[in-house]
């Protein structure tokens, strides 16, 4: 499942963070250099059967790791992790792209 959060207002993003803390507490902290260990959340469980919240920052930023995303977003998409893609400088284009695979944008 994907969330993601478009724009630099900080309160509309404070107010998209607490709604997405409902889901739990953020357990991975992933960059643009860190994109390799996307995949494995794809399918990883909790010990405790927990969701996992996974915050993706800024990873679209550099063509190498945006292309990595867009290829993961179906997956990310019925996975039952869940993913915050937080893109504040996210343009027109990657915005649509995102729309498509994202359960709710904050923007």
């Amino acid at each position: 499942m994907i969330y993601t959060i478009v724009g630099t207002g900080k309160e509309k993003r404070e107010k998209a963070y607490k709604e997405l803390l409902n889901f739990g507490n953020i357990s991975n902290h992933i960059y643009s250099e860190q994109v390799a260990g996307i995949e494995p959340l794809i399918e990883a469980t909790s010990l405790f059967g927990e969701k996992i919240v996974a915050n993706l920052i800024q990873v679209m930023d550099v063509a190498v790791t945006r292309d990595e995303i867009i290829k993961l977003l179906p997956q990310m998409e019925r996975s039952k992790n869940i993913f915050i893609i937080d893109e504040p400088f996210a343009d027109a284009t990657r915005i649509k792209r995102l729309e498509k695979f994202s359960k709710k944008i904050f923007d």
